[in-house]
């Protein structure tokens, strides 16, 4: 008799092999470092599924001996996996994707370090033995008539025999606008690799489009009310600047709406400039707003702010509130503004448009401050949008970005409360202004007085007045550029050239 190849002989092995292994995948036990797609059914037949008619069994641990009756991983019956009471925890925060339940051991359980967790999840609409059979007669596996997922379970908290487990809802929850999950955890020991017990708990979730469309609509409901009154009330200004802009062939269709629905037009004071403390309100608003509908959307309930949140809310609420009452304390001082709008100098702009450069320029120069706050304010958003669906209620935003959100804010007001060097020397090139004038008018008063005297005055009095014309002319000439710079289109050049004598 001719030997067997040992070529054929290994590929006999590895066929059988794969066979084994084939017809052993849907059966094979669940353990605690189970990977791969059908984990997730193998922890549910371990625990929450186990059939009623015979006690569900635990793995034994991987690392034993094996036996020609019993190999390494098998289930041993009559050993039932127990479940513990499973309830969630009423202090825990609300998450818009998690669940926080408590747990609580035996004494004769492993302790919490020497625990982990795997976790599942599955339908509710499922009738373990209840299952149909298939077109061609044979019966079809229970498993395929509901949904699973696995999920991420993590141990938050652990104080004696009770823990508080993290559970997050199954990615897969969104095929239907509502859905009702139970999550399962397995707790198993780390030595051992044993499925000791599980707990579980039921959840209703509203689908991740469901949720996100509902707190999408509220948000562009809210703006789009806000953009509403912007037009009533700002109407006449964009009607003067569109005919400044257009004349009287008018604005393109959809014009007045497209700069009214701008956020910088919805954050512009009274005199129509772009205020960013109302602009970070705006925008740390809405991001909240969205944030917290997502939450309630997906739930059902409501979720709790956290500290940082409200810090956040509060620094931009303090920043324009502030702002809005320092109001234009660093500018030019009012005694001159007066006199500049007397004179027809600086006209007030009511066809004036908020721009974008007035966000992060103060008094005709950049302000760094501004640039600062700009910044974090938009990677603090976002922080929020990424982050905050997850869990709102413990939020965090860093101890720095909080100190820098205050400082900006600070350094902000205080720029809107100590003038800036070009409006200190504004209010000194126009107090010298109005101090030619006064002095022009007193020399052309007594040149008219002593136009009959001697001529010795006479000629005294029109060297002053000579004197008095090129202070004027000076002052006037000396207060142009900085006119310009600090009040920009508001400032009439042509009517200060024309005050020359």
């Amino acid at each position: 008799m001719r030997p067997v190849p040992v070529r054929l002989l290994r590929a006999f092995c590895l066929v059988l092999a794969f066979t084994t292994m084939s017809a052993n995948a849907q059966d094979a036990p669940a353990r605690c470092r189970d990977t791969g797609e059908n984990a997730a059914d193998r922890l549910l037949r371990a625990t929450f599924d186990q059939p009623a008619e015979r006690p569900a069994t635990v793995p034994q641990p991987a690392t034993e001996t094996a036996q020609p009756d019993k190999p390494p991983g098998t289930i041993e019956a009559g050993t039932r996996v127990r479940r513990l009471v499973a309830a969630r925890e009423p202090s825990a925060r609300l998450s818009g994707s998690s669940v926080q339940v408590f747990l609580d051991l035996e004494r004769t359980d492993p302790p919490w370090p020497k625990v982990e967790l795997s976790g599942a999840a599955r339908t509710r609409d499922h009738q373990p033995g209840a299952a149909p059979n298939g077109p061609s007669g044979q019966p079809v596996d229970e498993l395929l008539l509901y949904g699973r997922s696995p999920i991420f379970a993590q141990l938050r908290q652990q104080n004696g025999q009770r823990g508080i487990v993290e559970l997050d809802f199954p990615r897969r929850a969104g095929t239907s606008v509502q859905e009702s999950w139970f999550l399962i955890v397995a707790l198993c020991d780390a030595d051992s690799n044993r499925v000791f017990a599980y707990g579980a708990v039921e959840v209703q979730v509203h689908s991740l489009a469901f949720s996100a469309w509902i707190s999408a609509g509220l948000v562009a409901l809210i703006y789009g009310l806000l953009v509403w009154v912007s037009l009533q009330v700002n109407g006449d200004r964009l009607r003067r600047a569109a005919l400044l802009i257009f004349g009287r062939a008018g604005p393109p269709r959809g014009w007045r709406l497209a700069q009214a629905s701008s956020p910088v037009f919805l954050s512009q004071d009274a005199t129509g400039v772009a205020s960013l403390a109302r602009l970070q309100l705006l925008a740390f608003t809405l991001a909240v707003v969205f944030v917290y509908t997502y939450v309630f959307a997906r739930t059902g309930e409501l979720a709790a702010l956290s500290e940082d949140v409200l810090k956040l809310l509060g620094i931009a609420v303090l920043g324009s509130s502030f702002a809005r009452i320092v109001g234009d304390s660093g500018s030019v001082t009012p005694e001159n503004r007066i006199w500049l709008k007397g004179k027809g100098l600086v006209v007030t702009r009511d066809d004036r448009l908020p721009q974008v450069a007035q966000l992060v320029c103060a008094d005709g120069v950049v302000d760094v401050a501004r640039v600062q706050a700009i910044v974090f304010s938009v990677l603090t958003v976002i922080a929020l949008l990424w982050k905050g669906p997850r869990d709102l209620g413990g939020f965090e935003i860093s101890q720095e970005t909080l100190y820098l959100l205050g400082l900006s804010q600070i350094a902000y007001v205080a720029g809107k409360a100590i003038p800036a060097e070009n409006v200190r020397r504004l209010n000194a090139e126009v107090g010298a202004m109005r101090a030619a004038e006064r002095e022009l008018t007193a020399a052309t008063a007594r040149q008219a007085a002593l136009a009959a005297g001697a001529p010795a005055e006479v000629a005294r009095g029109a060297e002053d007045l000579v004197t008095a014309r090129n202070n004027w002319n000076a002052a006037l000439t000396a207060a142009e550029e900085t006119l310009t710079g600090v009040y920009g289109t508001s400032f009439d050049a042509e009517r200060l050239r024309g005050m020359r004598v």
